[in-house]
């Protein structure tokens, strides 16, 4: 029976219980698996998070109730701690984030790796497991549909003592409002199969990584405040005269290539539509050129 369990038993947490929806949020939730031979298997896990500035910090917590003989009803405890930091940005189109931590169960291990996220096109998540006798390494892509529904395609290879499995993932996730549901279905090896998934619910509905995202991939909606005299009313509306110079633009600080696209866009929209493309050390510095050239506009 020992030697069974040994060749069936994968030894660690299923990759896919790393694969909760990111959030800013203090969230928290639970988690299952259902495997052929084996009764489910159940657990939760929460998500502090920890903000000062554009530095993002999030603490991880993860426990299953892993249940591994009907008969016997054995059960092994697994538990994982971790932490992962990010860098919130308006200015870049890439998120990174790197994260490392700690898992116990049949193994003490090692978990490290890293997340990369193209706003509103392709998350990238890799990450590893080390201990004794054991390595693993994961990736997976996670595509969005729309804001509420994305797909996930992953593989994962294990080494442990003398054996080596291969796990391949298919799985869709689905928001709604505070609440977010996963579901994946797993093929391990030649001949099994399981079914994991986790669901969970966050303290707050808005996400700043949504709102940082959603400034990244639609810059025509977003108007800095900082350079907006007048945060009610319309850009359009505030200017009259929208034409800037190469030579003002360049005497401004701007390289030429800059100064170029600036001074080619004809029409309002166009042009702020490219305004609000630049970053915002920039836009500063068009709208005090603006100023300049609409002065009846700046006293109303």
């Amino acid at each position: 029976m020992n030697a069974e369990k040994d060749t069936t038993l994968r030894p660690d947490l299923d990759p896919t219980f790393f694969l909760v929806p990111r959030s800013t949020n203090l969230s928290l939730g639970g988690l299952f698996e259902t495997r052929k031979k084996f009764p489910p298997s159940y657990g939760m896990w929460l998500e502090l998070p920890l903000r000062n500035g554009r530095h993002f910090w999030k603490t991880f917590f993860l426990y299953e109730n892993h249940r591994i003989l009907s008969e016997e009803i054995s059960v092994i405890h697994r538990t994982h701690a971790g932490i992962r930091y990010s860098f919130l940005s308006e200015e870049t189109f890439l998120f990174p984030s790197v994260f490392v931590g700690w898992e116990r169960g049949l193994k003490d291990l090692i978990v490290f790796g890293i997340h990369l996220e193209i706003p509103k096109r392709q998350s990238i998540h890799l990450f590893g497991k080390t201990g004794e006798n054991f390595r693993n390494v994961s990736f997976f892509l996670h595509s969005p549909f729309d804001q509420d529904l994305r797909l996930f395609l992953g593989v994962s290879r294990t080494w442990y003592d003398s054996h080596t499995e291969d796990q391949f993932t298919l799985g869709i996730g689905i928001s709604w409002e505070k609440f977010s549901f996963s579901f994946f279905g797993n093929r391990i090896g030649e001949e099994e199969t399981s079914l994991t998934g986790n669901f969970g619910v966050s303290n707050n509905r808005k996400d700043e990584f949504e709102n940082i995202s959603n400034s990244i991939a639609t810059p025509e909606k977003v108007v800095s405040k900082d350079t907006t005299p007048y945060p009610n009313s319309s850009p359009t509306r505030r200017y009259t005269t929208l034409f800037i110079s190469i030579q003002e633009l360049l005497s401004a600080g701007f390289p030429l290539s800059s100064a170029l696209k600036i001074s080619q866009k004809s029409s309002q929209k166009e042009f702020f539509q490219f305004l609000n493309s630049l970053p915002k050390k920039e836009q500063t510095k068009v709208f005090a050129l603006l100023k300049k050239k609409n002065p009846i506009s700046r006293k109303k």
